[in-house]
């Protein structure tokens, strides 16, 4: 038989470990010592020299013995003890994993951020609205900083709003001392400043500071006292263009005119003419024979020939921010607010899109006469009223002029596609009014007033909210006192009594603000109804309480808080 090789397996012959045999009076192990350590001396030697994985109230440590650093010791005592190595700091918690081949992410440099910079201040109110009092104190007129759409504002507890809205409530200086610095700002800064100007520096005087859109935009003519052409060409591809958002708040009446405001959005020039301040007149040639100079006795005919004064050239009329979409003139003077001005402006901005005309006048061409009379040139004791609207029309429900203008407006801005009346309550009927010619014969809907199927057609949102809120907290309450107050009182004039009167005044505000709020529920209607009928676009309507708590909203509109959706 073939013998089997037999396969001989030797166990190498090694001593444990020096840890295991023996330990000093300490415990410690790995110190020469007679006796033999056991498990419990080993496990009672890790307790002491690792960290605690519970914490002192009994919940587990896993989160921070992982973040913890390990204990380091001295290196001559770890060299007398025996100690191993002290092992490297362990990762930052919630450190950032990233795949191979991709670029680490790099966390923010330096402590987070605090929570009172993240946080709005107590003060502040919702974003985007601010109140101002009115003299009686029973109502606040709505001021919102996010009225015109088309650009991001940061929030309430950010950087850049706290520096613009601080600049905005010292405008006045900033444009004293500043100066045409401002005009460096880049271009998203020159938006946003401008909706913070109209907010936060009304009431300052701007007058002789603010020279229409200067100094945040200057002209080319500007340009050109301070610059060469090709700086000048620089300004003309990349300043004006890039500008597709202007908001005017406050600005009209108060820091700028309509003439003003037509001469910063339309310029004049020659076609032929080359930058401004750099055109070079030359006299022009009487015939071709005298320009070429054919013969001998042209020399001479031509110095005796006196030369005629320069044929004016033409001037043409272009728009000079040709990218703007988004225009806010909310909040005019009364005084100052002219609807021909506006329709003849908004007739050459026909690429206007978001249009704002927040607490506007009643529609009319002669605002000045509202309150005028003539008398009849026979019968004298017959007067009727000058204006084509009176006081008496909302009474009347005569809104033919007022109709009459918002057609025309209507088919002025054929792009519009958001449309801003919030504070315009007064005249809302005249948006959809259907009134009698001058033989008796009513009018079918949507033949006077904007054309909603026509021109305005593309708009998809509209705002109708009356633009004002009522006084809803009793001014004994601690928080403010009324400017009314009487400091003294009369001891005979018991204190229920101005009390009662001043509640009467809140109540008669409040049923205002519930009148008005109907009356645009009703337009709203009216409105949707003619689009339904001629098969337009469904027709978003805002009233003014999108971001109001439903408790207040309960208390403003009452009963019809289900209807204010």
């Amino acid at each position: 038989m073939p013998k089997k090789h037999q396969r001989f397996h030797y166990k190498p012959s090694s001593q444990a470990h020096h840890s295991l045999t023996g330990s000093n009076k300490n415990g410690v192990p790995g110190a020469s010592g007679g006796s033999t350590t056991s498990v419990n001396d080993l496990i009672s030697h890790l307790r002491r020299t690792q960290p605690p994985s519970v914490a002192e109230d009994g919940t587990p440590h896993r989160r921070m013995q992982s973040s913890l650093a390990p204990r380091s010791v001295h290196p001559s005592l770890r060299n007398l003890l025996e100690l191993p190595e002290t092992p490297s700091p362990r990762p930052r918690p919630g450190a950032y994993r990233t795949a191979i081949g991709t670029r680490p992410i790099r966390p923010t440099v330096g402590p987070a951020t605090p929570q009172s910079w993240l946080a709005a201040p107590a003060d502040e109110q919702s974003a985007g609205e601010n109140l101002g009092d009115t003299d009686d104190d029973m109502e606040a007129t709505v001021y919102r900083l996010r009225r015109l759409p088309g650009t991001s504002f940061p929030n309430n507890g950010k950087l850049l709003h706290l520096v613009l809205k601080k600049m905005a409530l010292n405008w006045a200086w900033h444009l004293e001392y500043d100066g045409l610095f401002l005009s460096q700002l880049p271009g998203h800064l020159k938006d946003l400043l401008l909706s913070y100007v109209a907010v936060f520096a009304r009431g300052q005087s701007l007058n002789g500071r603010m020279k229409g859109l200067k100094p945040l935009f200057l002209t080319q003519q500007d340009y050109a006292q301070m610059a060469d052409e090709a700086e000048i060409e620089e300004y003309e591809t990349d300043k004006d263009s890039g500008v597709v958002r202007l908001d005017l708040g406050g600005a009209i009446g108060n820091w700028m005119s309509f003439k003003q405001l037509t001469n910063e959005l339309i310029t004049s020039h020659s076609p032929s003419s080359g930058i401004a301040g750099h055109e070079k007149e030359e006299d022009i040639p009487s015939s071709w024979d005298e320009e070429l100079g054919h013969g001998p006795e042209d020399s001479k005919a031509s110095s005796d020939t006196v030369h005629a004064p320069p044929i004016p050239k033409e001037l043409t009329q272009t728009m000079r921010f040709e990218n703007l979409r988004f225009l806010s003139l909310a909040h005019p003077n009364p005084a100052a607010a002219s609807w021909t001005s506006l329709i003849s402006l908004l007739s050459r901005l026909t690429k206007i899109t978001h249009l704002s005309l927040a607490h506007w006048p009643t529609p009319t061409r002669t605002p000045g006469a509202t309150n005028t009379r003539i008398r009849h040139p026979q019968i004298h004791s017959l007067t009727f009223s000058y204006s084509g609207t009176d006081t008496y029309a909302a009474m009347d429900n005569n809104w033919a002029e007022a109709a009459s203008v918002l057609r025309q407006l209507s088919r002025s801005t054929y792009c519009l596609k958001w449309l801003d009346l919030e504070g315009c309550a007064p005249w809302l009927p005249a948006l959809n009014w259907v009134g009698k010619d001058p033989e008796g014969v009513p009018y079918r809907p949507g033949a006077v007033g904007p054309d909603w199927n026509g021109s305005w057609r593309d708009v998809e949102w509209i705002s109708l909210g009356p633009g004002w809120v009522p006084n809803l907290v009793d001014d004994n309450d601690g928080r403010h006192e009324p400017s009314h107050a009487v400091r003294n009182p009369d001891p005979a004039d018991p204190p229920w009594r101005e009390e009662k009167q001043r509640n009467n005044r809140r109540l008669r505000k409040l049923d205002a603000y519930r009148e008005q709020f109907q009356t645009a529920l009703a337009v709203r209607k009216n409105i949707r109804l003619i689009r339904k009928e001629g098969k337009g676009k469904w027709l978003q309507v805002s009233l003014g309480l999108d971001d109001v708590d439903p408790q207040i909203v309960k208390q403003l509109v009452g009963q019809d808080y289900a209807l204010h959706e």
